[in-house]
């Protein structure tokens, strides 16, 4: 529906029940979601700019959506628990504002991030899983980037990361894999690798499909 520009809300409670929804391939919808979409639960949104009007939703899906150049933290609901964003190549993680309750966030394919930092993911103080992949400018995780609350953290296919907290990881953190990042695998090597003491005590570890 790539003509498509607006939502018209007749205003007679359409969809009271509908919990999933999926728009897609509509460049030219702006705007907010109708108000009345009071039981929508997850949202999935692909090749479209539309993000406003989202108030109870739990799960969020951006994809391909290149118009977007700045992150929708600051009109998402204290609801959502679960979000993932995939090629947005544009796409720049602003800081949320408030509190922002994500149990699980999923990136991949965002071309800007060079750093982890500037997503402000220390923000998310409720953040238990992050997967990274397909980000082929990110190459470091600098101190105080992730939230004391993450337990288990994905990386994959980050050719360019070459770099961890020197002060090492949150405390939290019980699951850590990383496949496919040859700059960084190197210094994660069992008892000799640079950052080897700074994953040493996360109890599970698996670099390149091998558990150490």
């Amino acid at each position: 529906m790539e003509e498509w520009k607006q939502w018209c809300d007749l205003g007679s409670g359409e969809f009271p029940i509908l919990k999933k929804l999926s728009i897609k391939n509509c460049p030219k919808l702006m705007g907010k979601l109708p108000e009345n979409l009071c039981s929508l639960t997850e949202f999935r949104i692909s090749e479209t700019p539309l993000f406003e009007g989202m108030k109870q939703i739990v799960e969020l899906y951006i994809g391909n959506c290149n118009s977007v150049t700045s992150s929708p933290f600051r009109i998402l609901p204290s609801t959502l628990k679960r979000m993932r964003i995939t090629g947005c190549r544009d796409l720049k993680l602003d800081p949320p504002v408030g509190e922002i309750c994500y149990c699980n966030m999923f990136l991949e394919d965002l071309y800007n991030l060079d750093e982890l930092h500037s997503l402000g993911l220390w923000h998310l103080t409720s953040l238990q899983s992050l997967d990274i992949w397909n980000c082929h400018y990110l190459q470091s995780l600098s101190e105080s980037v992730l939230p004391s609350s993450i337990s288990e953290l994905t990386i994959k296919d980050c050719p360019n990361l070459q770099s961890l907290p020197v002060k090492g990881m949150p405390s939290s953190l019980s699951k850590l894999v990383i496949s496919n990042c040859p700059l960084l695998t190197p210094l994660l090597e069992f008892n000799k690798g640079k950052y080897w003491s700074n994953i040493s005590q996360i109890p599970s570890i698996e670099i390149d499909e091998e558990c150490m």
